[in-house]
């Protein structure tokens, strides 16, 4: 049984990074293409990696299930408390209305283009929301099994994609001349969010218990399945679609990025039926697992601090998590690419700025000599110092992008 729930979590770790962020990775990478896309991949996935070991430093010494506030509270003061509320919320409802924006568009294009029916993306959002809001509502195991088969579908979907498009990559597009690695700087930002898991440690240790080495395991294997994924994602995309003319990713950037755009145009390139079955199976599914990932921890999260709610509560915290981003989607069905630029701001509080944060002051309380030490990250003063730092550079980036000072293609 643990081994089942060893690997159930360690595919829900890679579900949940799977998700819209990979959709977007393409169309932020093809400005500077991949071989400038590749390293900073790599780098982030790093930063991303360390610090999900430095947030099970500090929640492995606290009881199962406490959440990122609880934590924040007992290691940082009532204001932690506070930071962490904010971009606990902010992150989980812009990352939830992505990819109810995102799944909304997808399926509304699988209706158009197999069964010939235009369904308007505000039922398509109805739907997409009220069937897996209430498998996350059901309970977390149901989440781990949905998301086991539904993973396993997606790597299937996903390979036969690759393996498909690979033969289709000109490689004077890899090295194209209009690539300029300038603009990688506005695209780190989405890189970053494609990494993001850390909202949901909290409930994979409610479930898995305090087993360091298990919880070690499943962190940076769960991490690094997305980062291979990637790399070949943006190999094959980047090597097919053009990056400007007709049908190719400067298109998609002038229809506000959206993902069912960019499944269509990518799908023009392809004569084989299969491929593009297989392209859009993939990308719903990743939507899907994403979806459930993320509510997972904005619900348990939610429940965690209604604690003193008597009645109702399960479905109190539902409305809560699920009514707000709901409605971002069905007002702004094209924002995915914006919500995941406001995510990574508030995922560098929560997935950067506060774990250090927390690891700097739980090393260094007074009791710190005297404690049974359950875990500890590998990083002196100086290294946390430095990762603290890339958040703030992340969030900076990302201000500069939405103000348009970056250069974006």
């Amino acid at each position: 049984m643990s081994r089942n729930k060893t690997i159930g979590c360690t595919f829900m770790i890679a579900g949940t990074a799977l998700g819209a962020g990979m959709l977007a990775l393409p169309m932020v990478s093809a400005g500077s293409g991949f071989f400038v896309s590749a390293p900073a991949l790599i780098c982030l996935w790093a930063l991303m990696c360390y610090t999900a070991l430095l947030t099970l430093e500090v929640n492995i010494h606290f009881p199962m299930g406490t959440s990122f506030g609880t934590m924040a509270q007992d290691t940082l003061g009532r204001w932690g408390k506070w930071v962490a509320f904010i971009a606990m919320i902010l992150l989980f409802y812009a990352l939830t209305a992505a990819y109810i924006s995102g799944g909304s568009t997808l399926f509304s294009q699988v209706a158009a283009s197999y069964f010939h029916i235009h369904v308007p993306t505000m039922l398509t959002a109805f739907c997409f929301t009220g069937v897996f809001g209430l498998i996350i509502y059901w309970k977390t195991k149901a989440v781990d099994y949905v998301n086991r088969v539904l993973f396993t579908i997606k790597i299937a979907a996903l390979v036969i994609s690759i393996s498909a498009m690979v033969t289709h990559v000109h490689r004077n597009m890899l090295v194209d001349l209009a690539h300029h690695p300038v603009y990688i700087w506005a695209a780190l930002p989405i890189m970053f969010t494609s990494f993001g898991f850390h909202g949901s440690i909290p409930s994979i240790l409610k479930y898995l218990g305090h087993d360091a080495k298990r919880l070690r395991f499943v962190f940076i294997v769960g991490s690094i399945i997305p980062l291979i994924i990637y790399l070949f994602w943006v190999l094959v995309t980047v090597g097919v679609l053009p990056l400007t003319g007709p049908h190719s990713f400067k298109q998609i950037a002038d229809s506000n990025g959206s993902v069912g755009m960019f499944t269509v145009e990518l799908s023009r390139w392809f004569h084989s039926h299969m491929i593009v079955v297989a392209i859009n199976l993939f990308s719903n599914i990743a939507v899907t697992t994403s979806f459930l990932g993320v509510g997972l921890g904005l619900f348990d999260y939610f429940c965690d601090n209604l604690k003193q709610v008597r009645v109702a509560k399960r479905e109190l915290a539902a409305v809560i998590t699920f009514i707000p981003p709901l409605i971002f989607a069905l007002v702004y069905p094209k924002g995915f690419i914006f919500a995941l630029g406001f995510a990574a701001i508030c995922l560098a509080v929560l997935a950067v700025l506060l774990p250090t944060s927390m690891v700097w002051a739980w090393r260094n309380r007074d009791d710190a000599e005297h404690r049974q030490i359950l875990y500890r990250v590998a990083g002196n003063k100086g290294v946390i110092a430095v990762v603290f730092a890339i958040g703030v550079l992340i969030i900076l980036l990302q201000i500069l992008t939405m103000c348009h000072v970056l250069p974006q293609l």
